[in-house]
């Protein structure tokens, strides 16, 4: 700018400088640029574009041709259906005829096999029930299945109970050797292997069981039983502390039908082969043997127990 000399005011000087003579050849530069990208993204989409398809005419010929195979497979499906079917309503027909044959048969079978008696049934579930209650032996007076206990015999075992050749008037000599069992080994199982009527009258019924006692033995138990051991063999004795003593008992329940109680109750023991079984050798088991207090009826003979008599009145 130049100031002028007569007139006071400023002129201004509008001759082009160098900045200006760059910002316009930057100006250019961009132009050509844009002008430039802009033909390659033409050149490109056209590159990608896809001629659009045509679709091809159908001729009368083609319909036809479609309207023929259609009806075909119509036809052939119309016709596995149809044998589908069939096969199906065949096999319904001849299940229909196994279900009438079988419910025949079944009702033929039912008709010959009679149906056990009533008594049969009592006296066997007598049976069950005894080998059921008792099978770790008569509990202490203190426990909880102690009064079951003493109530099932209390119902099942008649007043003048016959048992190891003995009538007390009640079931006393039962409760005795129970309660010697339980107390004299360390532990007890009964076991009921097998389970068959003998007789079946009108008035009794006789249930034959054949069980297993297995019996944990300890050094007061092997001194009860097998005294005669003991005196004659003190380390074999101990070599037999905490074995198991398997003795087989044969039962017999003698029920009466008018009352349905056991008037008689009748065990069988085992003794020889239990004891063989134990020690395992015939010389040892005939000493065993010679004074034993376990006897062929299952009995224990130790000095008589606290009488149980007013338990179970």
């Amino acid at each position: 700018m130049s100031e002028g000399s007569k007139s006071g005011l400023w002129i201004v000087d509008r001759t082009p400088t160098r900045y200006s003579h760059h910002v316009t050849r930057h100006r250019a530069r961009c132009e050509k640029q844009k002008h430039f990208s802009t033909d390659i993204m033409t050149e490109r989409t056209a590159a990608i574009v896809v001629p659009r398809r045509t679709r091809p005419v159908r001729t009368d010929e083609d319909e036809a041709w479609q309207r023929a195979r259609s009806q075909r497979n119509q036809r052939r499906y119309r016709s596995r259906k149809k044998i589908a079917l069939e096969a199906l309503e065949g096999h319904v027909h001849a299940l229909r005829r196994d279900v009438c044959t079988l419910t025949a048969q079944v009702q033929s079978h039912q008709a010959a096999v009679a149906r056990p008696p009533i008594s049969t049934t009592v006296a066997t579930n007598i049976a069950v029930e005894y080998f059921r209650v008792f099978e770790h032996g008569l509990r202490s007076a203190w426990h909880p299945l102690y009064e079951a206990q003493a109530g099932f015999l209390r119902s099942v075992m008649a007043p003048d109970l016959q048992f190891m050749e003995t009538s007390d008037g009640v079931v006393h000599k039962l409760f005795e050797q129970l309660d010697l069992y339980s107390t004299l080994f360390d532990s007890l199982h009964m076991q009921c292997d097998r389970l068959d009527v003998l007789v079946d009258a009108d008035d009794e019924v006789i249930v034959r069981a054949l069980a297993v006692l297995d019996l944990r033995l300890s050094r007061a138990s092997i001194e009860a039983i097998y005294p005669n051991l003991v005196a004659s063999n003190e380390p074999f004795v101990q070599s037999l502390v905490g074995r198991l003593l398997h003795v087989p008992i044969l039962t017999h329940f003698y029920v009466n039908m008018e009352t349905h109680m056991v008037h008689t109750l009748s065990t069988t023991a085992d003794i020889a082969s239990a004891s063989s079984n134990l020690v395992g050798s015939v010389q040892e088991s005939l000493v065993a043997l010679e004074k034993t207090r376990l006897h062929a009826n299952a009995e224990i003979s130790l000095p008589a127990r606290p009488p149980y008599n007013a338990v179970l009145r």
